[in-house]
C-alpha cells in the first residue's frame, strides 16, 4: 500500500499512470451506506447518490493534499496524483458511470451460497456442481454496510476484506443464471447469488467466463430448438470445452 495516510491503495500501470482503490480499514472506510437507495432509486435520485460520491472522492483527495492535520510529507506525495488529463475530458476527467459492486439479482433455478464458495471444515473445496460451466476462485470480499455505530470495536457491520483463506476453487453452475420462472432468458451477471457469494463471482473474469457459457447455451438453444432451462448441460460443457473454457476437472 502507498504511503498516502494509509488511506489508498496505488499500483502503477502503464502510461505513468496509477490504478487508485481505497485501502478499507476495519473501522475507518468513508463510503458505507452512501449508496442506500441508488438500486430502486429514480433517475433524480441516483443522480443525487453519484454527485455525492463525486464529492465524496474528490474531497478525500483534496483533504489529503492541504488538510494541515496531515503530515507535510504525506501532503506532499499525495498533490501528486491528480485526475488523468486524456480521459473524461468532456466530464472534468472524472468517470461518467459509478461501479456498481453489487445490485438486483435473478433468483434463479439454482442460488449460489457461501457453503458452495467456501472450503469445508477440512479445508477442501466443496464437490463442483453437475452443470458447472466455469470456475471462481476470487476471495470473498464485500465492503462495509453500515457506517461505524457505538460498540463497533473491531470491524464495520458486513465488511469482508479479501477472505483468501476460507474461499474454495469452485464451479459455477449453469442453473444460477436460469430464471425460476421466466422461459428464454439466460442471466451472465446478476445472477442468483447470495450477498456472501455474490462478491466473489463479482469479478470481470468470471462474469467473461459465465457470458461465454451463457452465448454458447443460447447458441445452442436456438440450434436446437430447446429452450435454455431444457439443454442437456452435458452437451454445453462439450461445447465450452472446445472453446478452452476452463471447467472443473471429471465434467
Amino acid at each position: 500500500f502507498d504511503k498516502l495516510v494509509r488511506a489508498l491503495s496505488v499500483t502503477l500501470i502503464p502510461n505513468e499512470k496509477t490504478d487508485v482503490n481505497i485501502n478499507p480499514r476495519p473501522l475507518a472506510f468513508p463510503f458505507a451506506e452512501e449508496n442506500e437507495g441508488y438500486i430502486e432509486g429514480d433517475w433524480e435520485t441516483r443522480l443525487a447518490i453519484e454527485e455525492r460520491l463525486r464529492n465524496l472522492t474528490l474531497g478525500l483527495l483534496y483533504f489529503l493534499q492541504n488538510d494541515p492535520e496531515i503530515p507535510k510529507e504525506h501532503r506532499e506525495i499525495a498533490s501528486e496524483y491528480q485526475l488523468p488529463k486524456d480521459e473524461f475530458i468532456d466530464n472534468d476527467h472524472f468517470p461518467h458511470q459509478l461501479y456498481i459492486r453489487e445490485g438486483r439479482r435473478l433468483k434463479g433455478v439454482k442460488t449460489l451460497t457461501e457453503l458452495d464458495v467456501t472450503l469445508d471444515e477440512k479445508g477442501e473445496n466443496p464437490p463442483y456442481p453437475e452443470d458447472s460451466i466455469a470456475i471462481g476462485e476470487f476471495p470473498i470480499d464485500s465492503f462495509p454496510v453500515r457506517k461505524k455505530q457505538p460498540g463497533d470495536d473491531a470491524v464495520l457491520e458486513g465488511y469482508l476484506s479479501m477472505m483468501d483463506s476460507i474461499t474454495a476453487k469452485y464451479g459455477i453452475p449453469y442453473n444460477i443464471m436460469i430464471p425460476e420462472k421466466v422461459d428464454n432468458l439466460i442471466v451472465p451477471v446478476a445472477a442468483s447469488a447470495s450477498h456472501v457469494a455474490f462478491s466473489t463471482i463479482r469479478m470481470e473474469p468470471t462474469w467473461m467466463a459465465m457470458g461465454q457459457a451463457a452465448g454458447t447455451a443460447a447458441h445452442l438453444s436456438l440450434e436446437t430448438g430447446v429452450a435454455p432451462r431444457n439443454l442437456e448441460v452435458k452437451e454445453l460443457q462439450a461445447e465450452l470445452k472446445k472453446q478452452n473454457q476452463v471447467l472443473p476437472e471429471g465434467l
